[in-house]
């Protein structure tokens, strides 16, 4: 009697850990068939993008990465949050970093859940006070952050096949500043 409670019980847990796995993973799967934000996907080159906005972020020295933004957004939201601004990042003339600020009279929370709704429980990041915080989401292609802060949030989604190709350009790049720098010292 006992040991087949016991083999009931353990067979409950397993199904239960499964499901809510399985559960878990396919949320996240959700972002990576998403794979970018509305119309932008992920590797896409800025010429697929209408009315973006050019800004020198890094300075000179960064071949490999472009920056753009995108406002006067219409209607365009997230839940009933309206979208102030969309930043977009690019290597090598392909998309890898979205940015999204939503307007200032957002409600975060309202945000978070729709998040969470979509995607899955997030993992807290980063608890700077009862007014700023971080929560993360990792997919297999795609991570999705969310950052609230006291006076607005943001959201920012990046290709993950992307970020060590970028932070090695941004190291080849700061090396090769500071070269020029040492040779101008000569």
């Amino acid at each position: 009697m006992f040991k087949s409670l016991i083999m009931k019980t353990i067979l409950l847990l397993t199904i239960f850990i499964l499901f809510g796995f399985t559960s878990f993973a396919q949320d996240l799967k959700a972002l990576d068939n998403k794979y970018g934000f509305q119309e932008a996907k992920f590797e896409m080159p800025p010429s697929s993008l209408e009315n973006l906005i050019p800004i020198n972020a890094l300075g000179d020295g960064f071949p490999d990465l472009k920056f753009y933004y995108k406002t006067n957004l219409g209607e365009s939201k997230i839940g009933s949050s309206y979208i102030k601004r969309i930043w977009y990042q690019f290597y090598q003339d392909q998309l890898y970093e979205i940015k999204v600020d939503p307007d200032a009279h957002s409600d975060p929370n309202e945000i978070l859940g729709i998040l969470e709704t979509a995607y899955g429980k997030s993992r807290l990041v980063k608890k700077m006070s009862s007014t700023q915080c971080s929560y993360i989401w990792e997919g297999e292609k795609v991570s999705l952050f969310y950052y609230i802060n006291k006076d607005s949030s943001a959201l920012s989604l990046i290709c993950k096949k992307f970020y060590p190709l970028v932070e090695a350009s941004i190291k080849l790049a700061n090396k090769q500043k500071i070269q020029n720098a040492a040779k101008k010292d000569l």
